[in-house]
């Protein structure tokens, strides 16, 4: 595709504004010399890279259409796949031409490719499915990425090149990406032993440290600039409602809650309890440095589908990459120091089998990050009180608002439920919240015991 093109510097990036009889093309390119195929260790398994759901709605480079998509999810792309390589090809150097195009995966929101080229280098892209996802969001995914790779040693893929108009000549808002080696941890985890689960924690557990070593002034998400700017998140219409930056955790909350006439009275009606009782409760934290400033950086969906692992028969898995940063955002340390869900005792006849396991996890997790820091200090403080704190109020919050995707009732009945908990005769941070559990899954939760009493603070801990 020819035409004019100018040159913007944004963040780090080159944007060419190209002028083609498609239209203006936003186009947003890293020009670098790509990487080599990735290697894993010898005898090592995994070489699949980047798995999870399966494909569906799609073709291989063949012609093989994969199973039907459902009908409740956006609807599959159409790639032009020629277009495609013409211009990976064009940006990606070192590699020659690009010569194949397979799927690999498919989830709700995004389809995969892996593109092969002459040397036999590969590399992915992801392809939005969401035809109404604001740029925004692809774009504050593609700097978080960029901000983690430089100021950690968080496996994060290296972004090549990006294109975020829909109506792109390849047909879908993409970014091309380096292929990182692994299995999403979530496709391996029944599999391993507690010994290589327990090594999974250690590796998870080092993430969120070096995540809570980045530091911020305000609440909200990266944008192209580097900066922290307005909040990403699907909960919030970008047409609609306040998305910051916000400068305290109350604002930042009470951003979830609508200021509309569009809900019904019954339910519009529990909003000033709910504004209230967050009110009354941070008013009392204002030393706190688990809901105060710095914030830190908090992935958009840290859970199994976007950790991958190589595993080997002579060691334990390691961790080879943190995907899918869509909707990350700089927020409280309260919300970044937390249990992944596929750790947490869930109730019911197939799940209590794991619990004793969970319990060892979950213990080993915040040892582990407590060993991350010196002794005595304040950040190994922070972890030990954002695991000892944790509360119906703020966790049942999440949960009720920041992710809303329920139908009207079940909307009604979850910020009734919600409201119940919170009303004043259920106390926050107490060891049992009568059924009302920052984790609302198993019932009778209670903090884990303190293995260590360390920093010489013994007795009853979340974890430590």
């Amino acid at each position: 595709m020819k035409g004019i093109k100018t040159q913007l510097e944004i963040g780090g990036y080159h944007m060419a504004e190209t002028a083609s009889v498609a239209g203006d093309v936003a186009n947003l390119s890293l020009n670098s010399e790509a990487l080599g195929p990735s290697n894993e260790p010898e005898g090592s398994k995994g070489a699949e890279t980047q798995p999870g759901e399966s494909g569906a709605g799609f073709e291989n480079e063949g012609g093989h259409k994969q199973e039907s998509w459902r009908k409740d999810e956006f609807p599959p792309l159409a790639l032009d796949h020629e277009a495609l390589k013409l211009v990976t090809t064009r940006e990606i150097s070192g590699h020659g031409e690009c010569v194949k195009i397979d799927a690999l995966d498919r989830g709700s929101f995004h389809e995969v490719r892996v593109l092969e080229f002459e040397d036999g280098w590969t590399c992915v892209g992801r392809f939005t499915r969401r035809r109404d996802e604001h740029r925004h969001v692809r774009e504050s995914a593609v700097a978080t990425m960029k901000y983690v790779r430089e100021h950690t040693t968080i496996p994060v893929p290296e972004i090549y090149h990006v294109n975020f108009d829909q109506q792109n000549d390849v047909g879908a808002s993409y970014v091309i990406m380096e292929r990182m080696p692994g299995q999403r941890l979530y496709t391996i985890w029944e599999g391993l032993s507690t010994e290589h689960k327990i090594a999974v924690m250690e590796q998870i557990a080092d993430v969120l440290a070096q995540l809570s070593n980045l530091k911020f002034d305000k609440i909200g998400s990266f944008n192209l600039n580097g900066e922290i700017g307005p909040l990403q998140n699907h909960a919030i219409p970008h047409e609609v409602g306040e998305r910051g930056p916000f400068n305290t955790m109350e604002d930042y909350l009470l951003s979830f809650i609508p200021d509309t006439d569009q809900e019904p009275e019954s339910i519009t009606s529990l909003y000033p309890t709910i504004r209230h009782r967050i009110h009354e409760d941070l008013t009392e934290q204002t030393d706190d440095p688990l809901y105060n400033p710095p914030f830190r950086l908090i992935h958009g969906d840290f859970d199994g589908q976007n950790m991958l692992f190589t595993t080997s028969d002579s060691g334990p898995p390691k961790l080879t990459g943190i995907i899918d940063w869509d909707y990350s955002y700089a927020g409280p340390l309260y919300y970044l120091y937390e249990h992944p869900v596929f750790i947490l005792d869930i109730e019911g006849d197939y799940d209590e089998p794991n619990w004793p396991e969970n319990k060892i996890l979950r213990q080993k997790l915040v040892s582990t990050l407590l060993h991350e820091f010196p002794r005595k200090s304040e950040a190994r403080l922070d972890v030990r009180e954002a695991f000892r704190q944790k509360s119906y109020l703020y966790n049942a919050f999440a949960s009720t608002f920041m992710f809303r995707k329920r139908d009207a009732k079940d909307e009604a009945d979850c910020i009734k439920l919600y409201t119940r908990g919170i009303d004043g005769t259920i106390t926050v941070r107490q060891e049992e919240e009568e059924g009302y559990s920052p984790y609302g899954l198993k019932l009778g939760w209670e903090p884990d015991s303190d293995p260590e009493s360390e920093d010489g603070r013994g007795g009853r801990c979340v974890s430590c």
